[in-house]
């Protein structure tokens, strides 16, 4: 398999031992052992949703972003047709921002102190 080269460093800039961890916890135990030519965005997305439910957010959009690596060099080498991890940058990225409102805190403006406001 392609990821699996790619962790044993067999291509370039995949080399970062955080990078291989991050490949050996969170996708080969899901979609580790169907072939590179099988896995469709959905498949992805469904493990990138697995690492956002934990609530690691960061991780998920590089862990993502990981995958469409390992695609593309699949794709170079002619393991693969083509990146379906670039399907879901768009609408994965809205979804991702709608769950990160959950964590922001808001600040009623009203609240705060005038000097605040306007210094």
């Amino acid at each position: 398999m392609a990821s699996r080269k790619l962790v044993e460093g067999d291509a370039p800039n995949m080399g970062s031992e955080r990078i291989r961890s991050r490949l050996k916890r969170d996708v080969f135990p899901w979609i580790g052992n169907e072939p590179i030519t099988e896995l469709t965005a959905p498949k992805l997305l469904s493990v990138v949703q697995r690492i956002e439910e934990r609530g690691a957010l960061e991780t998920a959009h590089r862990t993502l972003g990981t995958c469409g690596k390992v695609f593309r060099y699949a794709v170079a080498t002619g393991r693969a047709e083509r990146d379906p991890s670039g399907d879901l940058r768009g609408g994965w990225e809205l979804g991702r921002l709608r769950r990160l409102d959950r964590y922001l805190f808001h600040v009623d403006s009203a609240a705060l102190p005038q000097k605040a406001i306007f210094d």
